[in-house]
């Protein structure tokens, strides 16, 4: 327990013990301690939303559709039904309480079309607008069928999740000395935004884009397909991975640096693969990554470097893949509860403001009435 969660307030009790003995005060001292215990629990709760606030990250999960589902319109009967209720009156000066009965009338509810998409990463999901703009309403669509033109059974897909990162307030793990933030505007931020259930997960120019892209959303969902955890009979995701790859263009390697600091080193399932390119030429290869083999981060490195170009990248990828099929493990957020999590300087104010004024407010009121 922080030291100030119970000094303050103790301090805060002397204070006023000698306050009362010097203006002779009629304050039973049991009733300063209940207020120093008040006066903990409520600094012991305010620590703890504080570092739950700070700690509070979301990663990326990737998956499949598994279920494309659409429900008719239909209208509801609600039969009619009678309620008992009280009601007062005044008769002749006097208050007269009776009870009474009244018919609720049967009515006809209606109940609109519904549409949604279940995947294996999100969950079931409503909507109620095709990705083109197209409003859903009770004539169209009416089958589950008419949505496949959007929306197929086994596409890929990515959802976002929260997690609690103990690394999220020790940024000096990730920080390089030599690199200051503040130098490097250009930086793109970290991809969070789901559009039609896809995070952008390629960032930067590369040529045939789009098949890059389909290739690296593949990838990340063949790498999280749910299997039978053989400890616990749940399912799960298989390498619990996010491959995130960016083409920074024709900058120093210090660029990924900074990139890598911005983004505090990525989330604990992140797998972020950096390159500078000189037109399709590339130049440097940077991957990070909280993943326990460095081994496989120079391997990935070094096999992006060889192949020297932005040209058929998807080409990469699918080597990528393998190298990961084969190493990665993804590092557990549970070997970093050992860092010491301290409380904000928002928090400490907080703490200070709220002990001055309630133990004032409390000193008064035992004051008035004792």
């Amino acid at each position: 327990m922080n030291i100030v969660t119970v000094g303050l307030p103790i301090l805060l009790a002397i204070i006023f013990i000698i306050i009362k003995v010097k203006l002779n005060i009629e304050i039973p001292v049991h009733f300063i301690v209940l207020g120093v215990f008040i006066l903990i629990a409520i600094n012991f709760i305010v620590i703890k939303i504080d570092i739950k606030a700070r700690i509070t990250d979301t990663e990326i999960w990737s998956g499949r559709i598994t279920e494309v589902g659409h429900k008719e319109e239909w209208d509801e009967w609600i039969p009619p039904k009678t309620v008992t209720k009280t009601r007062t009156k005044t008769v002749n000066g006097k208050t007269k309480t009776e009870t009474y009965i009244e018919t609720i009338p049967g009515k006809w509810k209606h109940h609109s079309a519904k549409n949604w998409i279940k995947t294996s990463d999100g969950g079931k999901q409503y909507v109620t607008k095709a990705p083109d703009g197209t409003r859903f309403k009770d004539s169209y669509p009416n089958k589950a069928s008419e949505l496949y033109q959007w929306w197929e059974i086994g596409q890929p897909t990515s959802s976002l999740h929260k997690y609690d990162n103990y690394l999220k307030v020790s940024s000096s793990i990730y920080k390089y000395e030599e690199i200051d933030i503040k130098d490097y505007k250009h930086l793109p931020e970290y991809p969070n935004d789901v559009k039609n259930f896809m995070v952008m997960r390629l960032l930067g120019a590369f040529p045939e884009f789009d098949k890059t892209l389909e290739n690296l959303n593949e990838m990340n969902s063949n790498l999280n397909t749910m299997i039978t955890d053989e400890e616990t009979g749940k399912k799960k995701s298989w390498k619990e991975i996010n491959v995130i790859v960016v083409n920074v263009g024709n900058v120093p390697i210090q660029e990924a640096y900074a990139l890598q600091e911005k983004w505090e080193n990525g989330n604990k399932n992140d797998f972020i693969i950096v390159i500078g390119s000189k037109g399709t030429d590339i130049e440097w290869t940077h991957v990070f990554s909280w993943a326990e083999d460095e081994a496989l981060k120079i391997e990935v490195r070094n096999m992006i470097n060889n192949y020297g170009t932005t040209e058929m990248f998807y080409n990469i990828l699918d080597e990528t893949e393998a190298y990961i099929i084969d190493k990665f493990d993804r590092k557990e957020m549970a070997d970093f509860e050992y860092i010491q999590l301290d409380p904000s300087g928002v928090a400490y104010t907080v703490i200070l403001l709220l002990n001055i004024i309630l133990s004032t407010c409390g000193f008064i009121y035992g004051k008035d009435k004792f």
